[in-house]
């Protein structure tokens, strides 16, 4: 029982970091996103910044509520794991933010680890 509470605090914790930012984006109206990998979506093919700004968040809160409401959510997991290895890579980060990330990330990385051995195909 224990175990399992513990399980689901770290998925809230990781679901959390792609839900809240992009829920409070949306109410506050951001037209664009202040990230590297999105200007280049923006300006490789041609769309708009609001159109990408608002799939971007929609994508961020749908995979937040995969990762905290799925039975076993291996392939969410790993999809977090390498939105936020594009994070580390691409964005120039600052310190405060990589305190941010990095723990998120071992946590989405140890939860894969466990959902890939309780995965059922």
């Amino acid at each position: 029982m224990m175990k399992h509470i513990i399980l689901y605090l770290f998925r809230a914790s990781v679901a959390f970091y792609f839900i809240y930012p992009s829920i409070q984006a949306l109410q506050s109206g951001v037209s664009a996103i202040n990230n590297p990998l999105f200007s280049c979506f923006v300006k490789s093919y041609a769309f708009s910044p609001d159109t990408t700004a608002l799939v971007f968040h929609i994508l961020s809160i749908v995979l937040g509520l995969l990762i905290l409401l799925w039975k076993h959510p291996f392939t969410p997991l790993v999809i977090a794991i390498l939105v936020l290895l594009g994070k580390l890579i691409v964005v120039k980060t600052t310190f405060a933010l990589l305190m941010i990330i990095v723990p998120i990330l071992l946590v989405s990385i140890g939860l894969a680890i466990y959902y890939s051995h309780h995965h059922e195909w």
